[in-house]
């Protein structure tokens, strides 16, 4: 979803400040915030947040699984049944 509309309000409103903001094509977006989303919506938006806490340990992902109330047991135990591990090395490509 494009935010631009709602942020140039924020800002025209000085309510937030332009440092917080970056410019995103053509519009203004908050800068410590992203996300990805699948193109025909059926998977999942992945949203990536900058925090003020440093950097301490490795990266990790924390994924929010939004299911109904009266699922949440039985994808708890469909999730813990996949034993999460990761998958590949990392590796240092892309880093400045």
């Amino acid at each position: 979803m494009d935010h631009a509309a709602f942020v140039a309000e924020l800002l025209a409103q000085g309510r937030i400040p332009d440092q917080s903001t970056a410019e995103v094509d053509g519009g203004r977006q908050f800068a410590d915030v992203s996300a990805c989303r699948d193109p025909q919506g059926v998977h999942p938006r992945l949203f990536f947040q900058r925090v003020p806490e440093g950097k301490v340990v490795k990266n990790r992902v924390h994924l929010d699984i939004h299911v109904g109330k009266d699922r949440i047991d039985e994808e708890v135990a469909r999730l813990v049944a996949l034993e999460p591990r990761p998958r590949g090395r990392p590796t240092t490509a892309g880093r400045g």
